[in-house]
């Protein structure tokens, strides 16, 4: 693709898929992964070094990568929505409100889909000396606004005094508290234009992707987070929120 070498993304050099199997070789890119995981408490510099080269990156790479489907935020919506239905089990009535969430119409709902990795988190993002390179392609298709700042933000490990925090612990720190991190989401929400309604669209509508799209998190991790939620009435983003309780 004319926009591999730009963005650091590794590319094709044979594809076969003949006979019911498929091999394919894509070229190496250089970089380093982050170091580690983030103390709750870092410090502005080290948060600036960390994220701005990520969102500085998916700003390149929406400018340069056409969505590979026609689709709004509601097309989105609508798919996940008949997924999540088998979700109501396991992880409890929950699911249910986000349902009703992502069937409402807002200025959200009718955005354009956009080009998104679909698993953009530390792992997948190497850091070189003159910017990034981005590997694990194979989730790459439409999806929400802002879905892959979401997911790099609440998708980074983080910990305080030696504890490694857990998954309801990241969605609190990153989107529900006093944190600075939100204003990195938040800025991206502002130069688009969109409202806390907007933002609480686009939000619902990344964690319902990411409960379907991760079969490796444990269903009582997400049970948590719903429930987190939950209890206070399926919040947007930004709302300051109490502290999870721990174990």
């Amino acid at each position: 693709s004319k926009w591999t070498s730009g963005l650091g993304v590794p590319e094709i050099l044979e594809w076969d898929d003949r006979d019911g199997e498929a091999v394919l070789i894509l070229s190496g890119v250089p970089g380093r992964h982050a170091h580690g995981s983030l103390p709750m408490q870092a410090s502005a510099g080290r948060l600036r070094d960390m994220f701005q080269p990520p969102i500085d990156w998916l700003a390149r790479f929406h400018a340069a990568v056409p969505c590979p489907e026609r689709a709004t935020a509601a097309d989105l919506a609508s798919t996940l929505v008949s997924r999540l239905g088998s979700k109501s089990a396991s992880l409890g009535s929950g699911i249910d409100r986000i349902v009703d969430i992502l069937g409402e119409e807002t200025g959200a709902s009718g955005l354009p889909a956009v080009p998104v990795h679909g698993d953009f988190y530390p792992s997948n993002v190497l850091f070189t000396g003159r910017g990034l390179s981005v590997v694990d392609w194979t989730t790459f298709g439409a999806g929400f606004p802002l879905q892959d700042t979401f997911s790099f933000l609440v998708n980074t490990d983080y910990f305080r005094a030696g504890h490694v925090c857990t998954l309801v612990e990241k969605y609190h720190h990153v989107f529900f508290s006093s944190s600075p991190l939100w204003a990195w989401s938040r800025r991206e929400l502002e130069h688009r234009g969109c409202s806390q309604a907007d933002a609480r669209y686009l939000f619902y509508g990344f964690l319902a992707d990411q409960i379907c799209a991760d079969a490796s998190t444990p269903a009582e991790w997400w049970r948590d987070v719903v429930r987190y939620i939950e209890r206070y009435d399926f919040p947007a983003p930004g709302t300051i929120l109490p502290a999870p309780e721990t174990t």
